[in-house]
């Protein structure tokens, strides 16, 4: 019913309409892993097909957009200097697919595009556990499993009918080898898991897909002008904690530096939860934007701390990106606001 309703408001030129009134809204969209395998199946939001990628891509260079860096567009938003039609493509987290996946897009398609880096497992090179668990789960053919002896609080059967029963299952799971387990011995325990779940983990391990890219990939990203900038360094800001969040944007600046040899200065919301104090944090650690979680278009003169995004997934039909990038789909969502905003510029 929502692609039949886009593809009418397309047909009525509501669209059209929706991209003049928007047209000086900076569209940046968001994207996070890519594979091709099933990944995509357990989380469209999380994990996107290469091929709807490339898709995407082509669909956004032919409606006429100007794709432009993530540091361009925050001084054009500063400066007040927006021509219609702009947009941005940032990446979060770091996975291992980008490379094997999006950047080789992005280069034949010569798109800039930000990616957003967690440190921690693109140091430690395992999968990054909570989600790599919720997929085991997911996988398991079995509607229960025993798990006695794995962690505390797995005896007996566990139930894995539903949604809800299976992510508690794996954060048990994820959480216990995160907080009891040195690194080295975490992949062997989740091999376990996955025994007894009856998932082959070694095809899953070999794509990759849970993994976040290695500092050497990481490094060849930026060679060819692909951006790196902040996204803490554990996927954590908690906003009771002052030092700790300025420790997260340190240890990860340190390592971007590394690779890049420059200082990186923009940040992504881990999971785009925030508290609107954490905003005064960022500047005094140097950070010139912050991007959120939140739908919408950015406009000059907006909170460079709170950039709304387009989140992408691989659920979405083709109809929805486009209406996304017209414009439409802000105004649907927050006619209001979105009106005001654009009458104002």
């Amino acid at each position: 019913m929502k692609t039949a309703f886009l593809k009418t408001c397309s047909r009525l030129g509501l669209s059209r309409i929706a991209r003049g009134l928007t047209g000086h809204g900076v569209r940046i969209l968001a994207y996070h892993g890519f594979c091709d395998g099933d990944e995509a199946r357990f989380q469209p939001m999380l994990f996107m097909r290469a091929q709807t990628f490339r898709a995407r891509m082509q669909r956004l260079l032919e409606s006429g957009h100007r794709v432009i860096s993530l540091a361009e567009a925050v001084r054009r938003l500063e400066t007040r200097d927006i021509e219609p039609g702009l947009a941005v493509i940032t990446i979060d987290d770091g996975w291992h697919g980008i490379h094997e996946h999006a950047w080789p897009v992005l280069r034949e398609l010569d798109l800039p595009a930000t990616v957003y880096v967690c440190s921690y497992y693109a140091q430690c090179q395992l999968p990054v556990l909570n989600v790599f668990a919720r997929y085991l789960v997911w996988r398991s053919p079995l509607p229960v499993v025993a798990l006695d002896g794995l962690a505390p609080g797995l005896a007996g059967q566990q139930a894995l009918a539903d949604r809800a029963a299976r992510n508690l299952l794996a954060d048990n799971l994820s959480g216990h080898a995160d907080a009891m387990l040195a690194p080295a011995e975490r992949l062997a325990f989740m091999r376990t898991v996955a025994t007894r779940l009856e998932v082959d983990i070694e095809p899953v391990l070999a794509r990759r897909t849970f993994h976040l890219m290695s500092p050497a990939q990481l490094g060849e990203l930026a060679a060819t002008g692909v951006a790196l900038e902040l996204h803490t360094h554990r996927h954590r800001f908690p906003p009771e904690d002052r030092a700790a969040c300025g420790e997260e944007i340190e240890r990860n600046r340190r390592f971007l530096a590394d690779i890049t040899g420059t200082t990186s200065t923009h940040f992504c919301y881990p999971s785009g939860e925030y508290g609107l104090h954490q905003k005064a944090w960022l500047r005094e650690l140097g950070v010139r934007s912050a991007t959120t979680t939140r739908h919408g278009l950015s406009y000059a003169g907006m909170d460079a701390m709170e950039l709304p995004r387009f989140l992408d997934s691989d659920a979405h039909s083709p109809e929805l990106f486009d209406a996304a990038l017209a414009g439409l789909l802000a105004i649907l969502r927050e006619p209001a606001a979105t009106l005001r905003r654009s009458l104002a510029d």
